[in-house]
């Protein structure tokens, strides 16, 4: 877990998802990574470990708004759509 902090840390287009690594031992270290790391981090449930309704209303909690857009490359497409219609 502390390797993964730190490769995002180092390279700018590495990224994590908080996961099941927020109910491991040291959980607390990913969870105030997310603030100063926002950019780096996507959703993805921790399912089965978590119930996907509560995996979802914790990851609304985090600032994570757009990452996985900005990562697939996909930012603005939806406007673009809504916008020729």
């Amino acid at each position: 877990m502390i390797e993964a902090l730190a490769l995002v840390t180092k390279h700018r287009n590495f990224y994590i998802s908080p996961d099941v690594y927020c109910f491991f031992p040291a959980g607390e270290l990913y969870i105030n990574s997310i603030t100063k790391l926002q950019d780096q981090f996507v959703f993805a449930s921790a399912y089965p470990m978590a119930g996907q309704k509560e995996s979802v209303d914790e990851a609304l909690k985090f600032p994570l708004s757009g990452n996985a857009a900005r990562l697939l490359k996909i930012v603005g497409q939806q406007s673009k759509k809504s916008q020729a219609a």
